[in-house]
């Protein structure tokens, strides 16, 4: 187990760190590639052209992928080959 062993103000720090913000970060970036306004982002980012193609790919694909794998090793340590 995670937290196992560990005083209150550590298994809030392992929450947060491992769980909270990883998740909040996927969140962020599902939101952002494909639910918010196109026309917010477009004027946010100030990008166009193939830059902006390959932002929105970053952040609809590859962000996610490396978030859950982040999130996935937090929840899970051996998973990934972590001690």
């Amino acid at each position: 187990m995670i937290f196992s062993g560990q005083p209150v103000f550590g298994i809030i720090d392992e929450l947060t760190a491992k769980i909270l913000l990883p998740a909040s970060a996927l969140l962020v970036s599902i939101f952002i590639g494909w639910i918010a306004d196109r026309r917010l982002i477009d004027q946010e980012n100030g990008l166009d052209g193939n830059l902006h193609r390959i932002w929105l790919f970053l952040v609809r694909w590859l962000c996610p992928l490396v978030i859950t794998a982040i999130l996935v090793s937090g929840l899970f340590p051996g998973i990934l080959g972590q001690g």
